[in-house]
């Protein structure tokens, strides 16, 4: 015999197990990769953290990428960022992020924004920064 406590508990339980595994519950669509993948880059872009950026980054492209960023990062700091739009090729295996940031040179204060488009591409089911283009610096 239930009691109505547990006719509660149990859809909540199956809700929580859905939330804390959602690899469990179906495969993300690449739009949700991407998304995955462009916050956790974007957001360590923010803060300097060059490691964790070249996750992102080609095995074949990423020791020369981590030197470039690390010197990069030497001379700047990243004050904000804001990722503005997503777009995706037909087949959903390329895409193109447009994204803001903030920064400063670090013997300066004048803070000056960059627009740049990034081109992702997914290979194997991740999603890899391959490209970029700088549209707009100030």
């Amino acid at each position: 015999m239930s009691s109505e406590k547990d006719e509660i508990i149990e859809p909540f339980l199956a809700i929580l197990l859905l939330c804390l595994f959602p690899a469990c519950a179906g495969a993300y669509t690449p739009q949700e990769r991407l998304l995955q993948a462009t916050n956790t880059y974007y957001e360590a872009f923010r803060w300097g953290k060059v490691q964790k950026m070249s996750e992102y980054i080609p095995p074949e492209n990423r020791e020369n990428f981590v030197a470039n960023q690390n010197i990069a990062f030497r001379e700047m700091k990243v004050v904000d960022y804001e990722i503005r739009e997503s777009k995706f090729d037909k087949d959903r295996k390329n895409a193109w992020v447009t994204f803001v940031f903030s920064w400063h040179s670090k013997d300066e204060t004048y803070v000056r924004e960059t627009v740049v488009v990034d081109r992702w591409a997914s290979r194997d089911g991740k999603w890899y920064r391959v490209g970029q283009t700088i549209l707009q610096e100030q």
